[in-house]
């Protein structure tokens, strides 16, 4: 507010600038507090980006790494559970001696167990870890989509913040015309000064947009990616499994193979 000592000592001309300065003042500081709106509402959203990728990737390490222990388990007890079959006819030889017939009906009996054995333990690994993966994933893309609703959520209240702002300065400005000589010079001047708010607060408003629509980009990328990595583990996995499951098969058929020749040829 001028006073009236200003109003009587300044010349009307003068009087005219210092209006024209103040509103444009009014405008550069309303600009200016739109744009760190936006600063402090970018920054957010990236955080939010940050820490969403942080827990993707932590789940990702945790999956991959359960799986890759349970596959090498697995692969040491399928070899283990071969072995097995060959000790456990050791084991009748010594303590049950039996005749020919029965004792190849006995090597075969283990070796028939042993094979389902190892098969089912084989499936079963596989299965569970399947079922972990597909765990792994859903929490992914739970992160994912919590991810892109605050994100979202985010840029919907610093939009509305920077619209709500930018219509406050507009309206003081707009409020600053009816105090002032009705002078069209000035009155144009408060007009420019509204407009170049609304269009900076437009401008503004379509960063964060565009900030927004990156950030969604990217989580989605993210997403993608980690769930990509987890069906490649299992993929990998499912094909070791597989590879020591018949490798331990063949092993139990050859144990029998073996021993039965070797009962055959006993005298």
């Amino acid at each position: 507010m001028t006073s009236d000592y200003l109003k009587s000592t300044r010349s009307l001309e003068e009087l005219d600038e210092l209006f024209r300065q103040e509103r444009i003042a009014l405008a550069e500081a309303a600009i200016a507090s739109l744009k760190h709106t936006v600063a402090i509402g970018t920054a957010s959203i990236g955080e939010a980006q940050q820490i969403s990728s942080a827990r993707i990737f932590a789940d990702v390490q945790v999956a991959t790494a359960k799986i890759t222990v349970d596959t090498e388990v697995t692969i040491k007890v399928l070899e283990t559970r071969a072995i097995a079959v060959q000790l456990e006819i050791q084991e009748h030889m010594k303590h049950k001696p039996l005749e020919r017939d029965q004792f190849r009906n006995m090597i075969e009996e283990v070796g028939t167990k042993g094979s389902t054995d190892i098969s089912e333990h084989a499936a079963s690994v596989i299965n569970k870890i399947e079922n972990e993966a597909r765990m792994a994933v859903e929490r992914i893309k739970a992160s994912g989509d919590e991810a892109l609703v605050s994100v979202e959520r985010l840029a919907t209240d610093i939009a509305n913040r920077v619209r709500e702002n930018q219509d406050v300065a507009v309206e003081v400005l707009e409020e600053s015309k009816q105090k002032s000589r009705q002078a069209a010079e000035v009155i144009k001047d408060a007009e420019m000064a509204a407009e170049k708010v609304q269009s900076q607060g437009k401008v503004f408003v379509q960063q964060i947009l565009d900030e927004v629509h990156e950030s969604v980009k990217q989580i989605n990328e993210i997403s993608d990616q980690a769930t990509a990595a987890i069906r490649e583990c299992v993929e990998q996995s499912d094909e070791k499994i597989l590879s020591a499951r018949n490798a331990a098969l063949k092993k139990v058929s050859e144990i029998v193979s073996s021993m039965t020749k070797d009962t055959e040829n006993s005298p």
